[in-house]
């Protein structure tokens, strides 16, 4: 069973009330669910991102990603250390009617 998608960031702020509602709903769904594997998705072009840091060219946008993807894997491991966690970057292909999605699944 797969619980899928967190905002990676969102798990990197422990005192906001974001943190503890994505926590309780890994907890539950591990519970009442078995759930085994969490997926952490970021997309190209998150507007959260820029909202938190401004403007950014896409490498930097990338290399932010990456810090916080492999950060909230660690919070999640150290709370549900059973429960295993992959890692997305989401590419979206707007020149595609209609847009297209394509997961790179990071390591």
């Amino acid at each position: 069973t797969r619980l899928t998608q967190v905002e990676p960031w969102l798990l990197l702020m422990p005192k906001s009330r974001f943190y503890f509602f994505l926590v309780k709903q890994i907890g539950l769904a591990v519970d009442a669910h078995q759930v085994k594997t969490v997926a952490l998705i970021n997309h190209q072009g998150c507007g959260g991102y820029a909202e938190r840091h401004g403007s950014l060219e896409p490498e930097k946008e990338r290399e932010l990603q990456l810090a916080d993807l492999k950060a909230a894997k660690a919070m999640i491991q150290r709370t549900f250390p059973d429960v295993k966690v992959e890692l997305y970057i989401a590419q979206i292909d707007e020149s595609q009617d209609p847009p297209t999605i394509s997961l790179e699944e990071i390591r």
